[in-house]
């Protein structure tokens, strides 16, 4: 399903866990995983840049994988992906592999989506 033509010579539709990225005749699926504590100081800024993913460009909530750091799970997956500040954020293909991460500070949600889509 179609959902929005950004910037870039793309489009973007949603999955359950997954925003698919179909640029020059190829449809790839990008994860986005969140790393926050839910009762943090920062915790409000993380919620309002999820609300500016959904409402900016058109990512569903469902599509942002939120992890506890304070949980085993999240813990492992923490190190796995190198996040040693919180929040964090990490992209990887449909596989789990990582292809980039921010951590400590956020970026700018269109350096965001302007990195995803460049890998294309």
């Amino acid at each position: 399903r179609h959902l929005r033509v950004l910037w870039f010579p793309c489009r973007v539709y949603t999955g359950q866990h997954c925003v698919f990225v179909f640029k020059d005749g190829t449809l790839t699926c990008m994860k986005l995983l969140m790393f926050y504590r839910q009762d943090a100081e920062y915790t409000r800024q993380v919620e309002e840049y999820i609300h500016d993913l959904m409402v900016s460009h058109n990512i569903k909530d469902q599509d942002i994988v939120r992890i506890d750091p304070d949980t085993a799970l999240g813990t492992s997956r923490a190190s796995t992906y190198g996040i040693m500040a919180y929040p964090g954020l990490v992209v990887t293909d449909e596989n789990g592999q990582y292809i980039h991460s921010w951590d400590g500070d956020l970026p700018l949600t269109d350096e965001l989506m302007g990195y995803i889509f460049s890998l294309q």
